[in-house]
């Protein structure tokens, strides 16, 4: 694997120089969505349409026992896991079952050739490790955009998964140039939201514990990783949205753009879950 500043070679393409990765986490109902949704319309990022919880389906230790959804050994057993799931396969045509995400749902029919979309994602050959198994995805979807895979050595790829904070030393070994924002918000907000949205995969008694160690991995890898790890507070976002958006956009190293200020999917207007 060859890097520097700014693009890293990756074995999977071994002569494609993707820009620098963003992954956006935090605990869930944290803002982490909003987020990745105002990247969403800048010229100069891709984001995938939803989470993958690729982590979660491989067998590592976790903080977070209760979000695991796998444990698969190989990379590319993690990724067939993940492109079956039906958090990701309503994207190319099978039916929903998680809720909440028509406009998401709509819009990707709009956008993805739902044929292309599949069949890259099923043609897992090239996987060897999780930079290739993450960057699977992104070829994949940019199949299904009728783009071609080169626009990734421009464009900046960008992944939501919350609770994702742990496995930074493993992204980053992946994407040595990687940038990670962590959101997070009031605990009583987050149970607030929890509550209204009737998500019942977790007993109530764990979600004040995985708050818990995800403000702690906020502050821990801050610490530890420095420049490339910002922490972004939910109220401070929908308070000061310009503000909170110019500065992640100056972290990331994007041109700011107005576009920011307007939370998208693929491009297309996003009124938020």
């Amino acid at each position: 694997m060859f890097h520097r500043h700014g693009e890293v070679r990756v074995s999977y393409f071994p002569r494609m120089k993707i820009a620098t990765p963003i992954f956006v986490t935090g605990c869930a109902r944290s803002g982490t969505t909003l987020m990745t949704r105002l990247l969403d319309g800048h010229p100069d990022v891709v984001v995938f349409p939803t989470e993958l919880k690729y982590f979660r389906h491989l067998n590592l230790p976790s903080i977070f026992p209760r979000s695991k959804l796998a444990q698969h050994q190989h990379p590319r057993d993690a990724v067939l896991e993940v492109v079956s799931s039906a958090y990701l396969s309503p994207l190319y045509g099978e039916p929903e079952t998680v809720g909440g995400r028509k406009r998401v749902l709509e819009v990707a029919a709009e956008k993805i050739d739902a044929t292309t979309f599949r069949d890259a994602l099923h043609d897992v050959a090239e996987v060897t490790d999780h930079g290739s198994a993450l960057l699977h995805f992104f070829t994949s979807l940019m199949d299904g955009l009728g783009r071609p895979r080169i626009e990734l050595e421009r464009v900046h790829l960008v992944e939501k998964t919350p609770f994702q904070e742990e496995n930074v030393e493993l992204l980053l070994e992946a994407f040595p140039d990687a940038r990670f924002i962590h959101m997070v918000r009031n605990p009583y907000a987050v149970m607030a939201s929890w509550r209204n949205r009737a998500v019942r995969q977790l007993p109530k008694p764990e979600l004040p514990d995985m708050q818990r160690s995800s403000l702690e991995l906020a502050r821990a890898n801050r610490a530890r990783f420095g420049e490339i790890y910002r922490v972004v507070r939910y109220e401070d976002l929908v308070s000061d949205t310009k503000s909170e958006v110019s500065a992640a956009a100056e972290f990331l190293g994007l041109p700011f753009d107005p576009v920011l200020l307007e939370p998208m999917i693929l491009g297309e207007p996003w009124q938020g879950n």
